[in-house]
């Protein structure tokens, strides 16, 4: 929600970013693919005990992949197909900032949960969609916010601050429990109007 509204006020800056980047590679999968590299670099950095590292390239991650729709735009190449190559492959990306999180000690359980709840967030969405509902800006936990939490979550355990992270992650899980329930409400409320 938080990062959705900010979307908005950046949208122009996009571009521009979008037009840089399309110099060096005007091909919007590329980001797509290297964010998904770049997510999955996180978790194998923790386990190789590179913890800050370990948090800072998470959002790093999400900030490459965000890259790909604005070249999609800056270069006309916006397509479904890309559309839903970048869908499927961030919940690839969720994934492995849930495993960093594994990596970092976390409790096994509540990692699960947030995987799940982080799956289920964008699945509501997707169908909700399908089935003709608006649903951007709906809930509080929406990709770019769960990315900006998860980054806190790791710094914050990277530098051995365990009770506050663990107390962050428990927010994480049940503001996106709220998001997953407020989307889905407003999904059968909508088909059942």
């Amino acid at each position: 929600m938080v990062m959705e509204r900010l979307r908005k006020r950046v949208e122009r800056q996009t571009m521009r970013v979008g037009l840089l980047l399309s110099k060096v590679s005007s091909d919007p999968d590329v980001y797509t693919f290297l964010g998904l590299v770049l997510a999955w670099t996180s978790p194998v950095l923790v386990y190789w005990g590179h913890l800050l590292a370990g948090a800072i390239v998470i959002p790093v991650s999400g900030l490459v992949d965000a890259f790909d729709g604005a070249v999609a735009r800056a270069t006309r190449r916006a397509s479904k197909r890309g559309e839903f190559l970048d869908s499927v492959l961030d919940r690839f990306s969720d994934t492995a900032y849930f495993y960093a999180l594994l990596g970092y000690g976390f409790q096994a359980g509540i990692v699960l949960v947030g995987l799940s709840l982080a799956i289920s967030i964008s699945y509501v969405r997707a169908k909700g969609e399908v089935l003709g509902v608006e649903m951007r800006g709906v809930g509080l936990m929406e990709r770019g916010d769960r990315i900006l939490v998860i980054t806190l979550i790791a710094l914050l355990a990277a530098l051995g601050l365990w009770s506050v992270s663990r107390l962050l992650l428990w927010a994480l899980v049940i503001l996106m429990a709220y998001t997953v329930a407020s989307r889905s409400w407003r999904v059968i409320r909508a088909l059942s109007g």
